[in-house]
């Protein structure tokens, strides 16, 4: 293991932690998640496990996409940063984003570095008869405005909170069964990626969100698909989709760590349905990735070239 973060997991918010392991020193080099639904047991089966080993390294629970689920983002030693998407359970399986640098990932951290995208949200909770003084907010916290207990504000000496966590504690000496708590804070939908890096031959990174997160619809997600054929693939594969307004289309070949192996399709096509032809000719034989993103999303799908 080298490295470890805490947070709530999936639709059911049930308490976990991820770890990341490493392939060099004994371990079988996966990123696995523990779930915890009532106490932490002596010892338990990790609910998932990434499908690509390595040296893995900083890991980060942040909720990327706002929809109130934790996603998962990770890297490794000379690897790439991965995004995985929070599901009702879990993760994704494959990750819905990949960094084209590689470096010796330290330290992960997500903020709002140009405040572009600042927004201000209150929240309110009722303390139940478990005399709860831990709240669970809906957004990434960038900044606390203020808190009130019922009519009172407090000082910041009596609560504490963690940027880029969702979560804030109050001291639980000032709050009882009853009391209402109002949260006034501040969260980005344009959070920017820091990475500390080993290297200093390299320096830190920094992925600026160039992308603006809008509330997507369960329909709009179900629509947005795509099919790849024929699965497996000698010398030519399509990828056959529908465009439901024009919008530009990139797709991309990749290898299993994200990194293009074929020049990326890229075309903004009108609404209708659409065939891009992919060639595999001369690839070497496994497994390979299909990475498609079309108006903003992004899908992934698995291919085998023989």
């Amino acid at each position: 293991m080298n490295s470890l973060d805490m947070g709530c997991i999936g639709q059911d918010q049930t308490m976990g932690i991820v770890f990341t392991g490493n392939n060099q020193l004994g371990g079988d080099g996966k990123v696995k998640l523990y779930t915890f639904s009532d106490e932490i047991p002596s010892e338990s089966d990790a609910v998932w496990s990434s499908t690509v080993s390595g040296y893995w390294s900083g890991v980060l629970l942040h909720d990327v996409d706002l929809d109130g689920i934790n996603d998962l983002i990770y890297g490794g030693w000379w690897l790439p940063v991965n995004i995985h998407l929070g599901n009702s359970d879990n993760f994704d399986t494959l990750s819905s984003y990949t960094s084209l640098t590689s470096s010796v990932v330290e330290a992960i951290q997500v903020a709002d570095l140009d405040k572009d995208g600042m927004q201000d949200t209150l929240e309110s909770f009722v303390v139940d008869e478990r005399d709860n003084s831990v709240f669970w907010l809906k957004y990434p916290v960038e900044f606390i405005n203020s808190v009130v207990v019922t009519d009172f504000g407090i000082g910041s000496g009596y609560y504490c909170y963690v940027p880029g966590k969702n979560w804030l504690s109050v001291d639980k000496e000032i709050v009882a069964n009853g009391d209402t708590v109002y949260i006034s804070y501040q969260y980005s939908n344009k959070g920017d990626i820091v990475i500390s890096n080993w290297d200093s031959s390299i320096g830190n990174y920094i992925f600026y969100n160039d992308t603006t997160l809008t509330t997507i619809s369960d329909h709009r997600k179900k629509e947005f698909d795509f099919r790849v054929y024929p699965n497996p693939a000698h010398n030519e594969a399509f990828v056959n989709f529908r465009q439901m307004g024009k919008s530009n289309v990139t797709i991309s070949l990749c290898d299993l760590n994200g990194r293009p192996v074929r020049k990326s399709y890229n075309r903004n096509l009108p609404a209708g349905k659409h065939s891009v032809a992919l060639n595999v000719n001369g690839l070497p034989e496994g497994l390979y990735l299909v990475k498609l993103t079309q108006g903003g999303f992004t899908k992934t799908k698995k291919i085998i070239i023989q």
